[in-house]
This record gives C-alpha cells, sequence and structure tokens, in this order.
C-alpha cells in the first residue's frame, strides 16, 4: 500500500510540473505576443516603440489577428489580460477594463486612426462599431488604465486605438465571405493598389443577422 502510494504522489507531483511550466510557456508566448518592439501611437500621440511608451500599452498586429482566428476586433480584445466582453440583455456589448463595467462602455475610448468613434449621446461606440472586422485592421493598440490626461471625455478606464490598413499594407485583392447562426451574413472586398504617382485603397462590407431570438 505505501508502495503504491509513493508512486501516486510521484505521478501527481509530476502532473503539477508539467502545468507549471506549460503556463510559464503560455505566459511567455503572451509576453511576445502583446509587448512586441513595434511602434505605437497611443501613449503620447507621438510615433514609439512599446517599451519606451509612458503607458501600459498592448499591441495586436495584423499577422496575429489572422493567427488567432479573430473575426472582430472585439474577439481580439478578448485575448488580452484585463479585459472582457460582455453581452447585455438588450444584445449590447460591452467592454470592460480592469474589472470596471459600465453601462454602455462610455468610460472607453475607442479611436480609429486616432478619431474618436463615441457617438455623444450616450458615450458609447458599440451602437455602430461592435462588428469591425478585422480584415482592413492593420494593428491594435491599447491602454489599460485611465487616459483622460490625454484624450479627455471617454477615456476613464481604458483607450483603444484602431489603425486601418494602408495600401502599402495590402497585398492584393481580398474577398470576404462568413456566415453563421440565426441567418447571419457577411461579405467583404479590401483592395489597394500602389502607382507610381499616387495610390488607392478600400474596404467595403455588408453585414446582415436575424439575432439571438431567445
Amino acid at each position: 500500500m505505501k508502495f503504491c502510494l509513493k508512486y501516486f504522489l510521484l505521478f501527481i507531483s509530476l502532473f503539477l510540473l508539467l502545468n507549471i511550466l506549460d503556463a510559464q510557456e503560455m505566459d511567455s508566448n503572451l509576453e511576445d505576443l502583446f509587448f512586441q518592439e513595434i511602434p505605437v501611437m497611443i501613449a503620447s500621440k507621438t510615433q514609439e516603440s512599446v517599451s519606451k511608451a509612458p503607458a501600459t500599452v498592448s499591441v495586436i498586429p495584423s499577422e496575429d489577428l489572422q493567427r488567432m482566428g479573430a473575426l472582430t476586433y472585439l474577439d481580439a480584445l478578448k485575448m488580452l489580460p484585463g479585459v472582457e466582453i460582455s453581452l447585455t440583455r438588450y444584445g449590447q456589448y460591452e467592454i470592460i477594463i480592469r474589472g470596471i463595467k459600465s453601462t454602455g462602455t462610455e468610460k472607453v475610448l475607442v479611436l480609429i486612426d486616432g478619431h474618436p468613434v463615441n457617438e455623444s449621446f450616450f458615450g458609447s461606440a458599440m451602437t455602430l462599431y461592435d462588428d469591425l472586422s478585422v480584415e482592413n485592421i492593420q494593428q491594435i493598440e491599447v491602454i489599460r488604465g485611465p487616459g483622460s490626461a490625454l484624450y479627455g471625455a471617454n477615456a476613464v478606464t481604458g483607450v483603444i486605438n484602431i489603425i486601418t490598413k494602408k495600401t502599402k499594407n495590402i497585398k492584393g485583392d481580398t474577398v470576404i465571405v462568413q456566415a453563421g447562426s440565426w441567418n447571419t451574413k457577411k461579405s467583404g472586398f479590401l483592395f489597394g493598389k500602389q502607382m507610381e504617382e499616387w495610390d488607392y485603397s478600400g474596404y467595403i462590407e455588408y453585414f446582415e443577422t436575424d439575432g439571438f431570438k431567445e
């Protein structure tokens, strides 16, 4: 009996050790994923590397958006430590940063290419921009914490800057076709071309769903 107990305890110890090593490797991968030496604009409105930014900044580049299988920028935000995405009973998404929740996400400032998209009445960006696709996103920058000193209203719990793709970032034309539950359909077209004297790019998207019926 003592012999079996000894091997059982040895097995449990090895199992716990492997789990600890896996967790450390996962933390290392997350750190490599979200704290790379790439330029950001969100911390001081000037281009600088993540390590030199005067704020806690997480960055998700377009390559990682594709690898993680995110469909919208909210899917990508779920992967960030300290950021949660919840759904209200009225079917509206909410962004929760560091456990601070507010109705309508009016305390999180959302920027697209540095321009605020929070609407003026309720202060939320979830009314029109909760399904923004990742196909036209070059990079997502996130500050988890107050940013009102730099950005003013709405930047109470965090700031999110979505940088869209420029012509130089678009490699050929891309057609997007997706379908899902509740008669959900989405199609889009991303295009761009550089020429000698000028260049052009654009993104067109159509989205339709019946929504959850329960």
